[in-house]
């Protein structure tokens, strides 16, 4: 086919020499580009059985919701799940995910979790001993995750100190997801930190974890380290031993509580560079030295300021940089007129009185203050030896069994 041009006419002129060979290779090509879309319709098309795009997969027990497809982990831990991403990446529900993985795969599992987490995450995790560190980062997403230690009966492991499941030091840091949580673990490191957070915002629980080295007196032998963050931060019911300091935290603050025990540590709470530890529960862990600040550091114990029988810290510093404690006395007195009693209190060994008061009822239910210098019938002069903690209670007046109350406030 041609086309001519004729003045200002234009004319097309059939060749008919050449007309059945190009209709010809204009029919192949159309059965080639028909080829071609019949072989990338066969790909896209789903196989017979499996889901459509875009439509969920039923339930193993029922419900309307999708329930993702599992992605599994080769190796030693090919028959752990790890998070399902669902429906092979189409646009469908983000549903909760729970995890069974060993302490062996637990780091393993932990890298394989998409770093922008849709939903909620829950990682079970079997005893036994890591290999090296746990590391756990960069997390984020309108999400909690949960990591926690279980027992044999598929339980959370709620007790510190159970040594069952492992790793030499477990360090969380850069996560912005609302919530992640570290439930009933053991660090073994003898020489470094064995809880260390940082640079993490939305809420933090460190709950049953448990770490015990070998103390030596250097910066990097703590138990638990919190730093930078402007997230909230929960340790709970911690065992820390054989550090140079238990807790560390600065620059950010911390809630230690229900349950804070431990022997053999240099420094227990070293706070320092504005950071805050707020004690909500009196601390059994035992330290030569109990609260340790500088620049700026705060220690804030349980409140309300309590009086107790047992040993309350007061949140008050002595001139000397010690904690100052309060313990409640009480007892009766009986005695004759004009006589001296001596009760001795049980004061820690090597305490330093700071300050003392109470009260004593004279035997008719009225109350006389502590120290009281009248010397009648109805005064009493008391005083207390700060050295032997004996209670030295003078009375001018016959007392029987005369209750009384005597708070005494030291440093140790």
């Amino acid at each position: 086919m041609k086309q001519c041009d004729g003045g200002n006419k234009a004319y097309i002129v059939i060749d008919s020499s050449n007309t059945k060979t190009r209709l010809l290779g204009i029919g192949f090509i159309a059965m080639f580009i028909t080829t071609i879309g019949l072989a990338l319709f066969t790909l896209m098309k789903p196989a017979e059985g499996a889901p459509s795009p875009g439509t969920c997969l039923p339930q193993s027990k029922g419900g309307t919701s999708c329930e993702p497809l599992p992605i599994t982990l080769g190796g030693t831990g090919a028959d752990t799940p790890l998070l399902a991403r669902g429906n092979l990446g189409f646009n469908t529900i983000c549903p909760t995910q729970t995890i069974l993985t060993s302490m062996t795969d637990l780091q393993a599992t932990i890298s394989s979790l998409p770093k922008f987490l849709c939903s909620d995450v829950t990682i079970n995790v079997t005893a036994g001993d890591a290999t090296g560190d746990i590391s756990i980062g960069r997390f984020n997403g309108p999400s909690r995750l949960t990591i926690q230690a279980i027992d044999g009966t598929g339980a959370t492991v709620s007790t510190p100190n159970t040594q069952t499941h492992k790793a030499n030091r477990f360090i969380i840091y850069d996560n912005t997801i609302q919530r992640l949580a570290i439930t009933g673990f053991m660090a073994t490191t003898t020489d470094a930190i064995g809880f260390q957070a940082y640079h993490n915002s939305g809420m933090v629980f460190l709950d049953y974890l448990t770490t015990i080295g070998g103390f030596a007196a250097t910066t990097t032998n703590i138990g638990f380290q919190v730093y930078d963050s402007g997230g909230t931060y929960r340790i709970a019911a911690p065992t820390v031993s054989n550090k140079y300091q238990a807790f560390r935290v600065w620059r950010t603050s911390a809630t230690i509580g229900v349950g804070i025990a431990g022997t053999g540590n240099d420094q227990v709470f070293r706070a320092e560079n504005g950071g805050e530890m707020v004690l909500n529960v009196s601390p059994t862990i035992a330290g030569a030295t109990l609260i340790s600040l500088a620049s700026g550091g705060r220690v804030t114990p349980p409140l309300p300021d309590t009086y107790s029988t047992a040993e309350q810290l007061t949140g008050q510093v002595w001139i000397d940089g010690k904690p100052i404690y309060r313990r409640v006395f009480t007892g009766t007195i009986t005695a004759a007129a004009n006589t001296e009693v001596s009760t001795v209190l049980a004061l820690p060994t090597g305490y330093y009185g700071i300050s003392w008061g109470g009260t004593m009822e004279r035997g008719d239910n009225n109350m006389i203050v502590l120290p009281q210098t009248r010397t009648n019938q109805f005064g009493t002069n008391a005083s207390a030896s700060i050295v032997t903690g004996t209670l030295n209670t003078y009375t001018g007046f016959t007392r029987t069994n005369a209750p009384y109350q005597i708070w005494v406030e030291y440093t140790k």
